[in-house]
């Protein structure tokens, strides 16, 4: 059903995580030459301890070589995670080392290991912050997504249902004047992005200009854990001459737990109304569970896909290929997916477009069409199995996808069909907003539109919408370990 990890010791997310570690359990002193293991293989660091070289990821306690797994001292946790990635890392044999020593942290150890001219995805975090987000979507926010216009204004791109900041008459496209009484145009980006990050219970004074209604209003907004919405909104759109002509449209945030349910009621909803075609947006979707990326795109492509390659799994070469097929039924709740059997996609992309989100452009792309609609996607064919260890959630590449044609998502991301731009002033879903009018427009006419100078404009300046993006941990694809 879905992909294992044959030999290899994956966490379960996030019940969570008894992971191998590379290195295994006792063993007799192994003779290494390692930098690690000379330098830091001895943590108690008493003079009763004989002196032996054990292999990577393990520590010697009492002249028995263990695994360091879960041994939370500062040089454990570091000997764990050379021992991890020398296991797992899919450029594990480019590594190159460096003094644990000069690093005050595993994390900082970790970070300093990457083969950073091939990967700049793999990451760490607190156990407890990537539980909370990717089981339920828990994170500290202001519930507001922000952008730069063409004209460098500072504005409102997203507001997360039911959060403080919906509830204040926060909307899409309002225009922030000050932040804690600071007129914005005194403040430099960098102040401005200290001041939009978030802080557990800090206050931040916020005054915005509605331009639809011709006034400024103010809000005060605190930082605090929001449960986001994966799924904000979808709804159908019909055509005026034709009321039989209907187009689906849905909003994807985040490949998280609880998005499979919303996904199901949106994709039943839309099957009961019988759609031509459906505009999947993903134009704020980083990634997530693979797993939640496979459903949806079984479901839209139903019969057509039913049984055939949903992924081949790529590993370094410590381990063998593994594969994924189209799913018949949802996690965990074994729901029969109701299908769509589309003929076609469309598809909102930006450059947060990534990692699950371009999975299902990769996956779907040889059995239907995929046309692409907004800006070139991130670019990232790469995937971990999170594994933890003491109080940090590891998230390192192990492995490249590829579809049933045996092709990857290109690291330089995929090009849109038709290039094309979100228009702040208008609400996400309505038939005027950039990304979907193009959408819209393609799909009555098999063409791209270019409506007028100013969006000639905008196809030349790519840098014209300047999001504040999320943060990089939220650009992944990640394996859960229970789903084989």
């Amino acid at each position: 059903m879905y992909a294992s990890i044959k030999g290899l010791c994956i966490f379960i997310m996030f019940g969570l995580l008894a992971a191998c570690g590379g290195g295994g359990g006792d063993t007799e002193p192994q003779q290494t030459t390692n930098q690690l293991q000379q330098s830091t293989n001895n943590p108690s660091n008493t003079a009763t301890t004989p002196i032996v070289s054990c292999r990577l990821g393990q520590i010697n306690m009492n002249g028995v070589c263990r695994s360091a797994e879960n041994v939370c001292t500062a040089d454990a946790e570091k000997i764990w995670v050379r021992g991890f990635l020398d296991d797992t890392y899919l450029w594990y044999d480019e590594i190159k080392d460096v003094k644990p020593a000069d690093y005050t942290t595993s994390r900082h150890y970790f970070d300093a290991l990457l083969v950073k001219d091939k990967d700049r995805f793999s990451y760490t975090m607190s156990k407890e912050e990537a539980e909370g987000f990717f089981e339920s979507g828990l994170q500290l926010s202001y519930g507001i997504l922000w952008a730069y216009d063409q004209d460098n204004y500072l504005r409102v791109r997203f507001v997360e249902p039911n959060s403080m900041a919906a509830k204040s008459g926060i909307v899409r496209g309002d225009y922030v004047a000050s932040l804690n009484n600071q007129e914005i145009n005194t403040l430099s980006f960098e102040q401005i992005e200290q001041l939009l990050k978030p802080q557990p219970l800090v206050q931040l004074s916020i005054k915005l200009l509605d331009v639809g209604k011709g006034y400024y209003k103010t809000a005060v907004l605190t930082g605090q854990n929001l449960v986001t919405s994966p799924v904000p909104y979808y709804h159908v759109l019909t055509n005026n001459n034709n009321v039989q002509d209907k187009v689906g449209y849905l909003l994807f945030n985040d490949h998280i737990a609880t998005a499979t349910d919303k996904l199901l009621e949106a994709v039943s909803y839309f099957k009961q109304q019988q759609i031509s075609d459906l505009v999947l947006d993903l134009r704020f979707n980083s990634g997530g569970y693979i797993y939640v990326a496979n459903e949806l795109a079984a479901m839209i492509g139903g019969n057509k896909t039913a049984g055939k390659l949903f992924k081949h799994y790529v590993y370094n070469k410590k381990y063998s290929t593994d594969y994924e097929y189209f799913e018949t039924k949802s996690y965990p709740s074994n729901q029969t997916l109701p299908y769509l059997n589309l003929n076609r996609l469309f598809v909102l992309t930006t450059k947060e477009t990534c990692s699950a989100s371009e999975t299902i452009i990769n996956a779907l792309s040889p059995f239907m069409q995929v046309i692409r609609i907004g800006e070139t996607t991130c670019g990232k064919p790469y995937g971990m199995s999170g594994t933890n260890n003491c109080d940090t959630a590891y998230f390192a590449i192990n492995f490249k996808g590829e579809n049933a044609f045996g092709q990857s998502v290109p690291t330089i991301g995929y090009a849109p069909t038709c290039l094309a731009y979100e228009t702040l002033s208008d609400a996400l879903g309505s038939p005027q907003e950039g990304l979907l009018a193009n959408a819209l427009y393609y799909r009555e006419n098999n063409t791209c539109f270019v409506n007028n100078s100013l969006q000639s404009v905008k196809m030349a300046n790519s840098t014209l919408i300047r999001p504040l993006v999320k943060p990089q941990w939220q650009r992944n694809m990640i394996i859960l370990g229970d789903k084989k």
